[in-house]
């Protein structure tokens, strides 16, 4: 029996990558975020939180992006003509407290999942494909604390709740990196092979690369809640049960009965 074996070609976001090996040509890929913030309103105070992208440079002179309102990264840490599945992309995304004078509490909610092209030519979610291979460097060290919330997580959203409150103009990490796991080069299904007019040909198999095709997306929703009042307003808003260490602008110690440490 004759064994037909093709190199796949993946689509990441909006990049093109054609995998030869473990190196992959590409154009640019994107980062994609529905990341308006939504308000959250306690007595007469608005509470707001953006979204910012940048590099080292841009962090250090204090330039990073506000991609709140365009909602699209531009991965300036992927090089646009040599991309590797499996190497980890320096990717820096952060939040800020863009209210005027209120502290607040930050919750991230991270949605991953890859799409593909139907018989239609139309772009569609495609479930089958694991979200779980879309790897994002979340920060958890002394420069923030993001604590997922794994009984309202699944493998497609994630729930990130930030333990500390975040002053007004701070700017918090939140990711660092991303990676697009090996496993999308060595998924492979076997099928009875085909010519281009889709007749089988008889006594062949063809290797068939389950991601060819596939474009990743990562849509990324945050908003907050004011600090004052903190159990009571984190009720109120986010409706889960949270433990702080003080009455106003408390470190959160625990949600819904799980310690955050």
């Amino acid at each position: 029996m004759k064994k037909i074996v093709k190199n796949p070609l993946i689509v990441l976001a909006v990049g093109i990558l054609i995998v030869l090996g473990s190196s992959v040509g590409a154009t640019r890929a994107a980062f994609m975020y529905k990341s308006e913030a939504e308000e959250v309103d306690f007595h007469t105070s608005n509470v707001r939180v953006a979204l910012l992208e940048g590099t080292d440079d841009s962090k250090e002179s204090g330039d990073m992006k506000d991609v709140t309102d365009d909602g699209v990264l531009s991965f300036p840490g992927i090089p646009s003509d040599d991309v590797k599945i499996g190497n980890k992309y320096k990717e820096l995304v952060s939040i800020k407290n863009t209210s005027t004078q209120y502290d607040e509490y930050v919750r991230v909610t991270v949605r991953k999942y890859w799409v593909t092209e139907n018989d239609n030519g139309e772009i569609v979610k495609n479930p089958s494909l694991d979200p779980a291979l879309i790897k994002l460097d979340i920060v958890n060290n002394n420069q923030a604390k993001w604590f997922v919330d794994a009984a309202d997580s699944t493998a497609e959203e994630e729930v990130y709740y930030l333990t500390s409150p975040v002053a007004s103009g701070q700017v918090v990490p939140l990711v660092r990196g991303i990676t697009i796991s090996n496993k999308v080069v060595t998924a492979v299904e076997t099928k009875a092979a085909s010519d281009d007019e889709g007749n089988t040909i008889s006594g062949t198999i063809e290797d068939y690369y389950i991601y060819d095709g596939g474009s990743f997306y990562v849509d990324v929703k945050v908003d907050a809640v004011q600090t004052h009042n903190s159990e009571s307003a984190i009720k109120g808003a986010w409706g889960i049960e949270a433990k702080c260490d003080a009455k106003d602008d408390g470190t959160i110690i625990s949600i819904n009965g799980v310690s955050v440490k």
